[in-house]
């Protein structure tokens, strides 16, 4: 995940990608790989393959594209401008060597250059990798989403970052159990 600038949830202004290692997928990483699995057992395609071929003929989402990385307007989604990038053939960070990291920084300036010109002043890059230790490029191709934030202004903070946005999951500063407890706490000291 890339946060940049305070709209995106970033809280400290500096270049910085953050590197989730889970044993289980996000919700959203998971129903991307579950769905993308159902697909090619139904079909014997690669979803993501169909996909690009699909976009590629009707022109009006594709973007750019070759055999290592496509780039299309999201048809569903979930910020605004949001961009995804497919990288063909790659199921997972680990399978990523030297030419497709350098076509994807190539690609991914030439986007964020574009998102300048269009008044984007901030944004979230996440990455959707399948398990590192294996490879399910049959019917899962690795992606990545980028989507703008507002603009930045002031001292200004989001509540809301990629992981709700991009990823299914909800960041919460304090655990329930705890609420309730202070909660009860502060309850108690009205009352008297």
């Amino acid at each position: 995940m890339w946060n940049y600038l305070p709209p995106s949830a970033g809280s400290i202004v500096h270049p910085h990608v953050q590197i989730l290692l889970e044993s289980e997928p996000t919700p959203q990483l998971a129903t991307l790989m579950a769905k993308s699995s159902d697909y090619y057992r139904s079909s014997g395609q690669n979803y993501w393959a169909t996909l690009i071929e699909q976009e590629r003929k009707q022109g009006e989402r594709f973007i750019a594209g070759d055999d290592l990385i496509s780039v299309l307007a999201s048809f569903a989604p979930c910020g605004f401008n949001e961009l995804c990038f497919i990288f063909h053939g790659i199921s997972s960070l680990a399978q990523l060597d030297e030419i497709c990291i350098e076509t994807f920084s190539d690609r991914l300036t030439m986007v964020l250059i574009a998102y300048e010109g269009m008044g984007i002043g901030s944004f979230n890059l996440c990455t959707s990798s399948g398990p590192i230790d294996e490879d399910f490029s049959n019917f899962y191709w690795m992606s990545a989403r980028l989507i703008s934030r507002p603009y930045p202004k002031g001292i200004y903070t989001n509540d809301s970052g990629p992981m709700e946005r991009m990823q299914g999951v909800w960041v919460i500063d304090t655990l329930p159990e705890e609420l309730a407890r202070k909660m009860k706490l502060a309850l108690q000291s009205q009352s008297r």
